[in-house]
């Protein structure tokens, strides 16, 4: 992180994050994935898209995309500095699972940059070991 405003000039104090933001938001990317590393459904998308998309009005977040693959979402995010981004995921998980369980509990969250596809792989790798 940095920050920046003696440089600016400006009374207020300037965070960045390597993914960036907006405003008084920080700029996270999220993998959730599916229990049993099962394809999710077109039904279990649109729940993963509603239910993070409810959490984070609810949070004043801004879900910006959700980018599925296989056995998971990628999901990009702005979250103000006041919440906690555990508290967005795990709230979005709980609400996705209300009607049966498909996601796991474990997820990845990062704001220093978008996953690679590397990035990605290695993680799901090892949550075989979980």
């Amino acid at each position: 992180m940095q920050v920046k405003s003696e440089e600016l000039g400006e009374d207020e104090d300037l965070v960045m994050t390597g993914a960036g933001g907006a405003g008084n938001r920080f700029r996270f990317y999220v993998i959730v994935s599916a229990e049993g590393n099962k394809r999710f459904s077109e039904e279990q998308e649109q729940r993963v898209k509603a239910a993070f998309k409810t959490v984070g009005d609810a949070l004043e977040s801004k879900v910006e995309s959700i980018e599925f693959g296989p056995f998971r979402a990628l999901i990009s995010v702005l979250i103000p500095l006041d919440v906690a981004p555990a508290v967005f995921i795990e709230k979005g998980i709980r609400a996705c699972n209300k009607d049966g369980n498909f996601l796991q509990f474990y997820y990845y969250v990062t704001n220093a940059r978008k996953p690679t596809k590397k990035d990605i792989t290695d993680y799901l790798d090892g949550l075989e070991n979980v």
